[in-house]
């Protein structure tokens, strides 16, 4: 073996280590890298993230709820104190400031002078599994639930169970685009449908997308972008349809949660880890390369600071620009 010909070949490896290594490249200049066994919500499983209007953090787990100020827990909820069920799905708060949360067999509840009053099916909720919220600009309260999507207006409950003739159940997300229109993404391979104030439209393998699974949805550079259970991320501008997957950098097809922060880039939250788009490029992240609590990622929001809180199956951390790092609860 020629020496030009071993030097060829040591180059060669050395490209294909550097191109692996690099598909879940290490982000040190953001992340700290430690371990969440001293944090309390390492034992809990974080289904949701919400921030109030004042900034407060609720944090809905799988043992109840909890209020956060300064990273700081100042109140916690149970069904000791109120709650219908200790597992929360999800929160929000309303037009009127009331906060309300989700649960997974009991209805929801809202909080109004310093009490919890329930809801469920007895009083006109579609269904007592709880999904997820919406909150439109109107005030109307939008309501994922396994049966159908139910509407509060005004002390009265509307139900969107099959519309234009496409099943409405088992929703995974609400939320709307750039033009108001409203998308309800549906799991148990029932597609999405769009609500633009009058009609309803449906997506799906119907007009060629790849699956009729979809976990999630958030607007964002322009585009809505659509988390599925085994094909990655859709986008949607409009106009034209695209798809990504590990092919194109995503950590993992199966898509959990994707959201879209103020500073312009898109988070995918995986059953594997976490991945940050900015337009161009893809980096992804993992519990061994920078830090993040755990790989399962189950919610993905950020605070008035512009930090992104992570939740997953193994507690909270937050990213941060400015102050470089993961942060853990104490």
């Amino acid at each position: 073996m020629t020496n030009s010909f071993r030097f060829k070949t040591l180059i060669f490896f050395i490209l294909i280590s550097f191109y692996f290594s690099s598909c879940i490249k290490e982000d040190t200049g953001h992340w700290d890298v430690n371990h969440p066994d001293d944090s309390f919500f390492s034992s809990v499983i974080i289904n949701d993230i919400y921030f109030d209007d004042i900034g407060h953090a609720w944090v809905g787990t799988d043992s109840g709820l909890y209020l956060l100020e300064d990273e700081e827990i100042i109140s916690s909820f149970t069904t000791s104190n109120g709650l219908p069920s200790n597992f929360i799905t999800s929160i929000i708060q309303d037009s009127h400031g009331h906060i309300w949360i989700g649960t997974r067999k009991s209805g929801v509840a809202f909080r109004k002078g310093g009490e919890w009053f329930t809801v469920t099916t007895d009083d006109g909720l579609a269904d007592n599994h709880i999904s997820c919220f919406y909150l439109r600009d109107n005030g109307d309260l939008w309501i994922g639930t396994d049966d159908a999507v139910s509407v509060y207006i005004a002390g009265t409950w509307l139900k969107y169970r099959i519309v234009n003739g496409k099943w409405n159940h088992y929703p995974s997300a609400i939320k709307s685009d750039g033009d108001g229109n409203i998308w309800v993404t549906l799991e148990w391979i029932s597609g999405i449908n769009v609500y633009d104030g009058i009609d309803w439209i449906h997506y799906g393998t119907n007009i060629g997308l790849p699956t009729d699974y979809f976990t999630s949805a958030s607007y964002g550079l322009g585009k809505m972008w659509l988390g599925t259970n085994a094909f990655g991320v859709i986008s949607f501008d409009g106009v034209t349809w695209e798809n990504y997957t590990i092919d194109d950098g995503l950590i993992n097809d199966h898509v959990s949660y994707v959201f879209c922060d103020s500073h312009g880039s898109l988070w995918v939250g995986t059953n594997n880890g976490l991945s940050k788009y900015d337009g161009k490029t893809w980096s992804s992240f993992t519990s061994n390369n920078s830090g993040i609590p755990g790989n399962r990622i189950n919610v993905i929001n950020e605070d008035n600071q512009g930090r992104i809180w992570i939740g997953t199956n193994n507690g909270i951390g937050i990213y941060s620009e400015e102050e470089r790092g993961i942060l853990f609860f104490p």
